[in-house]
């Protein structure tokens, strides 16, 4: 059709106005897609993508049926080998379980359809991925999470407590998964995840009594908001609502942890086996007003954990080198903050993210560790191509040993130019070759020409710039 207004005309006629009746009047098309076109299989993609899966806007009194008979109606030579389709069709069949879906449906449809949902998912999961672009295993498994975590919702309300603790503990292992293949990155599974353990936790407390279970899932969420904090921070489009669910779930959390039953509990846990996680929620807690002076409070009440023998977990230590990083007193304590990063290497159950291996990598620059700091990057380099999604915006400057809030001047030696973009150098007190950029110059470098420089660590390493675009002090 010349244009899409003609192609409605056309529907219009034939009795066809619906999106219901759009759909089915497709069947025929449907009927003869095949498996081994590429047309064929990114029209059933685009269809379910654009066409059955509706709007954020529109899901709760959406039209459930013919959308997931749309599904259905794919063959399954080409649905089945489809992780996107499979990840649509699953996300429609826990959509429309949701129990604010109007009109309602009866709770055995519900349970049908999110049980449904999780082998879908499964299934997709367990599909090779495609050459090119498909679906990343990280966002399927948050899907799959979602899908569980409701799950467990279902069981608890029709009372069989074992089936609902495995669908949560599911849900937990998958919401784990999504976030540890793309570590810092994934910002909606981080989200989910934090939204679903403070749902859990808030909807056990109705006895005001606290325990070290929900105190674990409040704490665990308020760690992973601290992280898609950050990831949000650095991300090159983030979206407006995760600041909105960011602070809103946070504040949820610090309310509950400030209740006369959480404090209660907090002294109690600080004198028991599980006292790093007292620490961690009171800490976070005196961090709910702005100001230095809660930042060092906080950092206070870590320390003092330390000093009474408390092996502090991965998320006390994160906690720890944020806070340092803001404060006034401490935020070139470089010596401190790497025996930090060391420690968290050591610890098993760390997963590091982009971040971290960045900061880690500019820390042993800045303390003299030039090579190890050059290897360090070189992994953040491969990390970051593993991962498939854009690397945060973080930049940071060798710092001058007297003064660390200003840049650390040195020279270059020139060894190489390819273009005004791309250079090479050698630079003495580093021992290492760093690009460069000619153009950053006002006279462009010419092949073994010294240059005076500071030095800039970008995501993929060092790069030397021109003094003065580090002129400022901090």
């Amino acid at each position: 059709f010349a244009h899409p207004s003609v192609a409605d005309e056309l529907l219009r006629r034939r009795g066809v106005r619906t999106s219901s009746e759009k759909a089915q009047a497709l069947s025929p098309v449907f009927a003869g897609l095949s498996g081994g076109h590429k047309g064929d299989v990114w029209f059933a993609e685009a269809f379910s993508a654009l066409v059955l899966v509706p709007g954020h806007e529109e899901r709760r009194f959406a039209e459930w049926d013919w959308r997931l008979q749309g599904f259905e109606a794919i063959p399954p030579v080409v649905r089945d080998q489809s992780k996107t389709i499979l990840h649509h069709w699953g996300r429609c069949l826990y959509l429309s379980s949701a129990k604010a879906v109007v009109p309602a449906i009866p709770n055995e449809q519900r349970l049908a359809r999110l049980q449904q949902a999780v082998q879908i998912l499964r299934r997709a999961i367990e599909l090779p991925r495609r050459p090119g672009r498909d679906e990343h295993p990280s966002h399927l498994y948050n899907t799959l999470g979602t899908a569980f975590s409701r799950l467990a919702v279902l069981y608890q309300e029709a009372s069989a407590e074992d089936r609902s603790g495995e669908a949560w503990a599911d849900a937990c292992r998958a919401f784990e998964q999504s976030i540890n293949l793309l570590p810092g990155s994934n910002v909606e599974a981080m989200l989910a995840y934090s939204h679903r353990l403070l749902e859990r936790a808030c909807a056990r407390s109705g006895s005001n009594v606290a325990n070290e279970e929900q105190l674990g899932e409040v704490a665990k969420a308020l760690g992973y908001l601290d992280e898609a904090e950050e990831a949000i921070q650095d991300a090159a489009t983030p979206q407006l609502e995760w600041f909105e669910h960011v602070h809103q779930y946070r504040a949820r959390a610090l309310s509950w942890l400030s209740t006369e039953a959480g404090r209660e509990y907090l002294q109690i846990l600080q004198a028991s086996s599980a006292a790093e996680l007292g620490y961690y929620c009171e800490a976070r807690l005196v961090l709910q007003q702005d100001g230095n002076a809660n930042i060092e409070d906080a950092l206070a009440i870590l320390d003092k954990a330390e000093s009474n023998g408390v092996r502090l977990e991965p998320r006390s230590v994160l906690l720890r080198l944020s806070l340092m990083r803001r404060s006034p007193d401490r935020q070139f304590a470089f010596d401190s903050m790497l025996r930090l990063f060391e420690e968290l290497e050591r610890n098993p159950n760390f997963v590091a993210r982009p971040v971290d291996s960045f900061r880690h990598a500019v820390l042993c620059y800045q303390r003299s560790r030039y090579t190890e700091g050059a290897e360090r990057f070189r992994k953040l380099r491969e990390q970051i191509r593993r991962s498939e999604v854009a690397p945060p915006r973080l930049r940071d400057r060798w710092r001058d040993d007297e003064n660390p809030r200003t840049a650390r001047l040195t020279s270059l030696r020139v060894t190489r130019v390819i273009s005004e973009w791309r250079a090479e150098g050698y630079i003495d007190d580093l021992s290492q070759y760093v690009p460069l950029r000619p153009r950053h110059f006002k006279t462009k470098p010419q092949e073994r020409a010294i240059v005076p420089c500071a030095v800039r660590f970008e995501m993929n390493g060092p790069l030397a710039v021109p003094p003065r675009f580090e002129e400022l002090s901090e």
